[in-house]
């Protein structure tokens, strides 16, 4: 049996297990990465040595997120092998080293620069990124809001997300609409004043049912979003930062305002350990500020 001839009987299992937009990105990351480098071994020819080399291949070329992510689909397919009896050892891949990449913020500056511009020129659209920037709401999650989900508590109920297609004869890609992958992103987000006066100035009730990126009840995908949050930023003369960034920009935004780091969490739709190793930053005006406050002897 040959990987390639395993990875078809895990994915039909982890089908039952999993959601459809989880078995795309393992489809797209086995034919992108595991398939070519080891497809045609057979199980007795993969060794230990052989994975290893394999892994710190792709530390060459990928970030070390998705070296991990690699190595976690391929750890899974075999155990599963082996608890299927198909290998009559556990086979443990070392696993890569993990580097955490500096997280970028808009400075307070570019915040009130993308603020102002948002609200004399407020639209539906715009008011999507200002939410973002006010709630650390993800990408697929915005695109997914509908006016009707808005009240002084948004409800986080869906995500849009594009997907690799795995029906045969189709297009390759598919627009996907359904629960978040985790339970925790199905949340409650309390919304202050701000953003719910922003909201007052593009809602209308006769739109009640409709997405608020698109204005109608068809969705759109989150590239539709991005285009607009690049070209916003252009118009501001703010260096392009990822859409991500807003997210990062709310925790460091919230910590400095005194949220507890449970409520925080919680709002973000992720456990505390996630914020702590990933969204716990500061960035250099805090650091300014911190040092200023220290007093010397």
């Amino acid at each position: 049996m040959t990987i390639t001839e395993l990875f078809d009987i895990w994915i039909n299992y982890k089908k039952i297990e999993v959601k459809k937009p989880t078995i795309s990105t393992y489809v797209r990351k086995f034919d992108a990465y595991i398939m070519p480098s080891l497809g045609c071994l057979t199980l007795e020819e993969l060794t230990i040595s052989c994975i290893s080399s394999f892994i710190y291949e792709l530390m060459d070329t990928l970030s070390s997120k998705t070296v991990i992510d690699i190595k976690t689909i391929l750890q899974s397919i075999l155990a599963f092998a082996y608890k299927q009896n198909f290998i009559d050892r556990k086979i443990e891949i070392p696993a890569p080293p993990h580097i955490r990449k500096n997280i970028e913020t808009f400075s307070n500056t570019e915040q009130s620069r993308l603020i102002e511009y948002i609200q004399s020129n407020i639209n539906s659209r715009y008011f999507l990124v200002l939410l973002g920037l006010g709630t650390g709401m993800r990408i697929g999650e915005l695109c997914a809001l509908k006016y009707k989900d808005i009240k002084e508590i948004c409800y986080i109920r869906y995500t849009v997300q594009r997907i690799k297609n795995l029906e045969t004869d189709s297009p390759k890609t598919m627009l996907y609409v359904g629960s978040p992958k985790s339970s925790l992103s199905l949340r409650p987000v309390p919304l202050n004043t701000y953003i719910l006066d922003s909201f007052r100035g593009v809602f209308d009730t006769k739109l009640d049912n409709c997405y608020i990126l698109t204005g109608t009840t068809e969705c759109s995908e989150p590239r539709h979003l991005e285009k607009i949050y690049e070209k916003l930023l252009y118009e501001c003369c703010i260096k392009y930062k990822k859409f991500h960034t807003l997210r990062h920009t709310f925790a460091t935004n919230a910590l400095i305002a005194g949220m507890d780091i449970k409520t925080l969490a919680e709002i973000m739709g992720i456990t505390v350990k996630v914020l702590i190793s990933t969204y716990i930053h500061t960035n250099i005006e805090q650091k300014i500020e911190s040092m200023e406050k220290l007093k010397m002897a």
